[in-house]
């Protein structure tokens, strides 16, 4: 997790880029092609192809167009997310990936679990997540609004980043409409966070000085009206403990709900070490 630092949730943003869709034919086919053409010519007769031979044709570009097993395909060149829908809108999502959401490599290891019940649509409680987590990123928060164990004149700033297969993408604005558009189509089974806290106090001189910062990687489970929150602390001292992180964020996630008239979570056991 070392490649994991706070410079690369600032600095990787994703970008989508998607080439040239490949020409159907390549020019050894266009020769066959001149080549039967020139035999018809001579022959005095035309040949239509048929339905058959058509149907082989498409199927034989579908296949050459389709994701291997690492989801990505001849004719893009980055990640691109979404599903890829009927209607010229959708199109713009490209291939879905299945590891949208997910850390190839998250921990064994886990300090903490929570369990929650939440009978309503997942889909809206995922887009609220991930709402939550957005707004975090923007703000300035008092350390005592989190914690009972916090240094006097405190102040944290969160970085959460969504997981993407082997990296973690800075939730900003852009990534957050990219997620939301998926979201719009599909449910996640998992969303993997990266999380980095930014700690500074304030002197009497008004001066910040920085403290030690805390990084922590956290998986949102989903099951039918059950989630699962497992947590796990890489490094840092830990000023926030464990169950105030996921009762504070179980806070800010309710209130998200509430405010568009959905149903809060019920939290049903919460365990740390």
């Amino acid at each position: 997790m070392s490649s994991l630092r706070l410079t690369t949730l600032q600095t990787q943003k994703r970008r989508t880029m998607v080439r040239q869709m490949p020409k159907t034919r390549d020019s050894s086919q266009r020769g066959r092609d001149a080549r039967r053409s020139n035999k018809a010519h001579c022959a005095q007769r035309v040949r239509v192809n048929s339905p058959r031979q058509d149907s082989r044709s498409r199927s034989k570009n579908q296949n050459r167009n389709r994701p291997d097993a690492t989801g990505e395909t001849q004719h893009h060149t980055g990640h691109v997310a979404g599903k890829l829908g009927k209607n010229q809108k959708n199109k713009t999502l490209g291939v879905c990936l299945k590891l949208l959401g997910r850390y190839d490599n998250f921990p064994v290891s886990i300090q903490g679990i929570a369990q929650f019940t939440y009978p309503s649509s997942t889909q809206k409680l995922q887009s609220a997540i991930v709402q939550v987590l957005h707004k975090l990123n923007t703000q300035t928060i008092d350390m005592k609004t989190l914690t009972k164990a916090s240094p006097a004149n405190c102040l944290v700033n969160f970085e959460f980043g969504v997981a993407d297969a082997d990296t973690f993408n800075f939730l900003d604005e852009e990534e957050l409409e990219k997620i939301k558009n998926v979201l719009k189509q599909q449910i996640l089974p998992i969303l993997d966070v990266y999380c980095v806290a930014r700690y500074h106090i304030t002197g009497a001189n008004g001066k910040r000085k920085p403290l030690k910062f805390d990084y922590s990687m956290l998986r949102f489970a989903f099951h039918r009206e059950n989630i699962e929150l497992f947590l796990h602390h890489e490094r840092g001292i830990q000023r926030i403990p464990l169950e105030d992180l996921v009762l504070f964020l179980k806070n800010k996630i309710d209130q998200e709900l509430i405010d568009k008239q959905q149903i809060s979570l019920t939290l049903k056991r919460l365990h740390t070490l």
